[in-house]
């Protein structure tokens, strides 16, 4: 009778191949990675040579606090080759910084970097859900708070962040009330209430401008306080209500 040959199992041969593709795989790898590293030595010994290392990090228009996080952001120091971050990437990086508005980045070669930053002017601080944040005058969010800072009114209700630009500009017209307003509450998004000098003063949604005027007059004269009134309601034109009492006014400049 023939003898049968017993044949090797094709897992075993499979493995085998799979086991030498790793291998040669990790090999590779591994070449590129010592290759790699070489390649990035040999660039800094070129960059050394040549000059390009950073001698001057200027960044302009940023206040000491801004200034700080950009560095630390950037992770670039005096003496790392001025090519380790390309252009986009640095712009990328200063813009991730809360309180950086705008930047415009520029190499001077061979070893001057200069960053030019537009910081955000806080405006107010948002309050919503017991969390208190500076906002710009966009109602875009820079930074969390823990207290009150001075000149700086709080700002509450449903998208109030994105509408309290206008009113404020309205209100910068009228130093007496700037200089002392506290708080502005939007009112179902469509109108103002304002606290100032520990007066609320009720504000309609047309002619707001005319309706801060008449209560600026009203401050100026001296007669109305936060010990005489608690609350002025100016919504209704041509009235002025004082405490809930109503009072006609003879012209724009009297009560």
């Amino acid at each position: 009778m023939a003898r049968v040959k017993k044949r090797k199992p094709k897992s075993k041969k499979v493995l085998l191949k799979l086991f030498f593709l790793l291998i040669c795989f990790l090999g590779i790898y591994l070449s590129f990675g010592v290759i790699k590293r070489e390649l990035s030595r040999f660039c800094d010994l070129i960059t050394v040579i040549s000059g390009f290392q950073i001698k001057n990090i200027n960044i302009s228009g940023a206040g000491k606090k801004t200034e700080r996080l950009v560095k630390a952001k950037l992770g670039l120091r005096e003496g790392d080759s001025i090519f380790k971050l390309s252009t986009l990437d640095i712009y990328k990086r200063v813009t991730e910084v809360s309180w950086v508005k705008s930047v415009v980045v520029k190499k001077n070669l061979p070893n001057i970097l200069n960053i030019e930053i537009k910081e955000a002017t806080p405006i107010g601080i948002f309050q919503h859900d017991s969390i208190s944040t500076l906002i710009d005058q966009d109602g875009v969010f820079i930074e969390n708070v823990v207290e009150k800072i001075d000149n700086l009114p709080i700002i509450i209700g449903e998208n109030a962040n994105k509408n309290a630009k206008d009113i404020l500009g309205l209100i910068a017209k009228f130093e007496i009330i700037r200089e002392n307003i506290d708080l502005l509450k939007f009112i179902r998004e469509r109108r103002w209430d304002i606290i100032v000098s520990g007066i609320k003063i009720k504000l309609p949604e047309k002619n707001v401008e005319k309706a801060l005027k008449t209560f600026s007059t009203i401050l100026k004269s001296g007669k109305i306080n936060k010990n005489t009134a608690k609350s002025i309601d100016l919504r209704i034109s041509g009235d002025v209500i004082i405490n809930e009492l109503r009072i006609k006014r003879k012209n724009n400049n009297q009560i």
